[in-house]
């Protein structure tokens, strides 16, 4: 399975949304440093006077075709209460 991390703004006054941005793609999701696209416990939708962002997970098994999909729960697990990964890399 591939996945990629994706965000999105949204001017409140307008509602124009920009095109998504990729954060981050790969299938290795114990891989050093995306927990700074990422982290379960922090990111959430968020909203700053005028604009609003989400940021969210894609998923494809050909690399082509990508659709929304929830935090893989094996990603998820790497991270304690506090949002600091465990010791979980291979």
């Amino acid at each position: 399975m591939r996945y990629r991390i994706l965000k999105t703004f949204r001017l409140v006054g307008t509602g124009t949304r920009t095109p998504p941005n990729v954060l981050w793609a790969g299938s290795n999701l114990n891989e050093a440093g995306i927990e700074f696209f990422y982290n379960p416990i922090f990111d959430r939708p968020g909203f700053s006077g005028d604009i609003e962002w989400v940021t969210y997970w894609e998923c494809s098994t050909d690399g082509v075709v990508w659709k929304e999909c929830e935090v893989p729960i094996s990603y998820i697990k790497q991270f304690d209460r506090s949002g600091k990964r465990r010791n979980t890399r291979m």
